[in-house]
């Protein structure tokens, strides 16, 4: 059970930290 809230929080985390930097990415290049 630990294991699979370890890893939807990796997942989780994992999504919005990559949305974050393409934001900034794309933010950056306009």
């Amino acid at each position: 059970m630990t294991y699979i809230i370890i890893m939807a929080i990796i997942m989780v985390v994992g999504m919005v930290g990559m949305g974050w930097f393409y934001k900034i990415m794309d933010n950056d290049q306009h």
